[in-house]
């Protein structure tokens, strides 16, 4: 009975052998299966087994030579037909070697997921089953071990990392040594955790203890490239750009094997070059990262994996529509690749296609929830789906400005609702503007609401606002809209009736204002930026005003921590009255131009913690009034805890003249943004 199917699983081991022989891998490396001189043993063992079925010792020896043979299921299948036969000690040991057969196929790439999956479920029923057993069956300690080691793997198999750490914290707990050859996979535990201290160390141990020990240089490459992630998320940058580089460096892309004359692809090489080529997007500089990324796809084009990645980066460097083309791409080579879908539901976050994105959340939930990237994906949906509120504020101390008086402060919140009908929002808000001028303190308060309509390339805005600034409760209303062009154009407009941004001066004399805005922006990436904007305003009082705004952002200089921007912004106005009560140039030009020095302190997973020194310098020319020098100074701090709260707060000392005269003011800035 059990011929056939030794005879299948014979020849399927060694057809298995001759294709990992001829790609340069070990058969054991794929899974443990006999050599051809164990063949002729088998052989003859079952030959003896079929001529005598009933003698026990027959039975014992055929069992002894498929488990030499590493043969493991069918040991287990010809002992379960012979229960009565075979002592329990013996029963569990071949169920233990059936149960880690099964272990070491849940670990083998070339399964899909869930058939990997079922492996080591089936393996963990058994590892449960004989731990459960364990008070009534005499085994050696040896053995439980082994049981307690080869359930990590399979809990490892199955992508169950807390459960991973609590087993070896238990075994270390009981004193037990932890073979070398675990290190790895409760690294990836831990580092899946979010502990990359103890991943990191974890790594080194296992690069350190198995050095001398023969093993596929896979492994070592995957234990370099999980080290890597653990000093990258710990914020040990220099040392893991370090280390990705020299496995880089040291990984051939081609290898040869004996008897062999063509060079043959490397596949450790290319895991490492595509860790190696993403590595610049975590180093603050993602437009190398799109570099290698573009290069490495190029020469692996049928590469889903690299497509993704690139996908990623092109995202991270402010190109959702390219990121789009580029998955569509992946999807014809992998369609069900799980980390294709997460990455396509995060360009669809970006794009504002929600509806898509929401299937995409719905679907990798269902399938693949164990992984990562889809707890990560399911985190910016539900931070997509909560409330969102906005504090802005502002203290300004100046030596009695025209513009600013003597200690303006303001307050601004807008407080955004849940997605209503996947594409609209209703909105809050509530502010206030205080200032004193020539001893006399002017104050302007208002609410709003509205509703937001954000879907694919389209954001619109309006709502009514109510003011209340010494004549009684004013209402008025505005709009406001975006429109993506592509991934590097954006046009903007706004139109608004009695703005509250109507100076203070000008309220005071119950002279109120109407503007319109529009703008276009070209962003390339995420670094670089320029902004040219006209603003048209009426005044009740007749006066008729004219802004217009040039801002400039490039980059100067990139390392690991630190960028250095350059900045300008060009501005000039014209009112057609004179004598206002308001500050109001007949006409004005001001330029202002310099560099931003933004260093990164701290980065851990969501949490980043940055600052920046920003020094300006420059000219402001008023009609009548000449033209004067200009100077600004900077410093600001922000702050990302996670995808839920962000605080940004900066300080600013200006000089520039009004009405020929120098000022300075100093300004500090909030900034809050919350989602509950």
């Amino acid at each position: 009975m059990l011929r056939p199917l030794l005879w299948f699983v014979l020849g399927a081991l060694i057809t298995q052998s001759v294709g990992a022989q001829s790609i340069g891998v070990s058969i054991a490396d794929q899974q443990e299966s006999p050599a051809q001189s164990d063949i002729p043993a088998l052989l003859r063992a079952q030959n003896d087994y079929e001529q005598k079925p009933a003698d026990n010792n027959t039975l014992l020896t055929y069992i002894a030579t498929l488990r030499a043979a590493r043969l493991s299921s069918v040991a287990y299948a010809l002992a379960q037909q012979h229960r009565d036969s075979i002592s329990a000690d013996l029963l569990r040991e071949l169920t233990v070697d059936y149960a880690a057969e099964l272990t070491r196929l849940s670990l083998a790439p070339a399964r899909s997921e869930a058939e990997r999956y079922r492996l080591a479920d089936r393996a963990l029923e058994i590892y449960d089953a004989l731990l459960e057993a364990n008070n009534e069956i005499s085994v050696t300690e040896t053995t439980n071990h082994r049981i307690f080691f080869d359930r990590i793997q399979a809990l490892h198999a199955r992508k169950r990392m807390v459960e991973v750490v609590q087993s070896y914290e238990q075994l270390r707990a009981q004193n037990i040594v932890i073979p070398a050859y675990l290190l790895n996979e409760i690294g990836d535990a831990y580092l899946y955790l979010e502990q990359p201290e103890k991943a990191a160390t974890l790594y080194q141990t296992s690069l350190i203890t198995n050095a001398a020990a023969p093993r596929d240089r896979s492994e070592v490459i995957k234990e370099k490239i999980g080290r890597y992630y653990a000093l990258q998320e710990q914020g040990r940058w220099t040392e893991a750009y370090a280390l990705i580089e020299t496995t880089y460096t040291e990984e051939p892309p081609w290898r040869r094997l004996p008897g062999v004359s063509q060079p043959l692809p490397n596949d450790s090489y290319l895991e490492v070059a595509r860790t190696w080529a993403v590595a610049p997007l975590f180093h603050n500089d993602p437009g190398l990262a799109l570099e290698r990324l573009e290069t490495l796809t190029e020469s692996a084009p049928r590469d889903a994996g690299l497509k993704i990645e690139l996908a990623n980066t092109q995202r991270a460097y402010g190109h959702p529509r390219a990121a789009q083309f580029t998955l569509k791409q992946a999807e014809a080579l992998a369609p069900l690749n799980p980390d294709l879908l997460a990455a396509q539901a995060q360009t669809a976050l970006s794009l504002q296609e929600w509806d898509q994105a929401q299937e995409l959340v719905a679907f990798t939930q269902k399938h693949y929830p164990e992984l990562k990237t889809t707890q990560h994906l399911q985190e910016d949906w539900a931070t997509h789906e909560k409330w969102e509120l906005l504090i802005g504020a502002q203290k300004t101390f100046s030596s009695d400005s025209p513009v600013s008086g003597s200690g303006e402060h303001a307050l601004e919140t807008t407080l955004y609702s849940p997605p209503i009908a996947s594409n609209w929002r209703a909105l809050v808000g509530a502010g206030q503007t205080n200032a004193t001028f020539n001893d006399e303190p002017l104050r302007n308060r208002w609410v709003k609401g509205g509703a937001q309509w954000r879907a694919g390339n389209t954001t619109i805005e309006a709502g009514l606002i109510s003011q209340r600034y010494g004549y009684g409760q004013k209402t008025g209303a505005y709009g406001n809209f975006e429109q993506k062009l592509s991934d590097a154009w954006t046009v903007g407009g706004a139109l608004a009736w009695r703005t509250p941004a109507t100076p203070l001066r000008a309220l005071a004399d119950n002279i109120s204002t109407n503007s319109a805005q529009a703008w276009i922006r070209w962003a390339p990436n995420t670094y670089r930026e320029w902004t040219f904007s006209v603003a048209p305003s009426r005044f009740s009082d007749g006066n008729r005003r004219v802004e217009l705004r040039i801002y400039g952002k490039e980059p100067i200089k990139q390392w690991s921590t630190v960028r250095l921007d350059g900045e300008i912004e060009v501005s000039a106005s014209s009112n057609t009255k004179e004598n206002t009560p308001y500050y109001n140039p007949k006409a004005d030009f001001g330029v202002l131009a310099g560099v931003r020095l933004t260093h990164l302190l701290e980065q851990r997973y969501e949490s980043r913690l940055e600052h920046y020194v920003q020094l300006l310098g420059g000219s402001y020319s008023q009609k009548h009034f000449g033209t004067g020098p200009m100077a600004a100074i900077g410093y600001g701090i922000s702050w990302r805890a996670n995808r839920n709260l962000e605080i940004s707060s900066s300080i600013l000392g200006i000089r520039r003249p009004y009405d020929g005269k120098q000022e300075k003011e100093l300004r500090l800035a909030l900034n809050i943004s919350l989602r509950f």
